[in-house]
């Protein structure tokens, strides 16, 4: 699984204070946890723009905790919608692999703030 690393801004927080790290890492839960939802919505309504949108935000967090597996199953919903597949068995694989990738990196946010 996706092993998060603190980045720059992490360390520096934690360095100063451990509460900000924790609120930083909550708020990253709560967001994380809404587009997970929001991803498989998008995913089930063949909705590409609202899909794109989710990715587009999540991107830049997601490569700061070195979340490439949960990068990877996104990149795979994204090209599955672009390429306009009704495929549903395939849609629900990869709809798995997402939730799957999600629950990953949440496992080891919500263990950072233990």
């Amino acid at each position: 699984c996706c092993q998060p690393r603190r980045s720059l801004v992490q360390r520096e927080l934690l360095e100063h204070n451990e509460e900000d790290l924790k609120e930083l890492t909550s708020m990253t839960i709560r967001n994380f946890e809404n587009f997970r939802a929001e991803f498989l919505k998008a995913l089930a309504a063949h909705n590409l723009e609202s899909y794109r949108f989710s990715h587009h935000k999540i991107k830049m967090t997601a490569e700061l905790l070195h979340a490439g597996k949960l990068q990877a199953a996104l990149e795979r919903g994204k090209s599955l919608l672009e390429d306009g597949l009704e495929d549903n068995d395939m849609m629900a694989r990869v709809a798995q692999e997402i939730s799957r990738e999600f629950d990953a990196v949440l496992l080891e946010l919500k263990a950072a703030t233990s």
